[in-house]
């Protein structure tokens, strides 16, 4: 259980750094799909970006 801990706050942590996303990349699957509160469909690029971008 503490490694997924420990790997959740580290994907946390790429998150929130933001300026680097080639650690955040490496963090999530190239197959993720990543589905928001109102049903919008994000490819792993399009939701790492949009990350990078705020």
């Amino acid at each position: 259980m503490e490694l997924v801990r420990n790997t959740e706050r580290a994907r946390l942590r790429v998150l929130v750094a933001a300026a680097d996303i080639e650690p955040a990349q490496a963090m999530h699957g190239s197959d993720l799909e990543l589905i928001t509160p109102l049903g919008a469909a994000l490819t792993r690029n399009e939701y790492l970006r949009t990350i990078a971008a705020d």
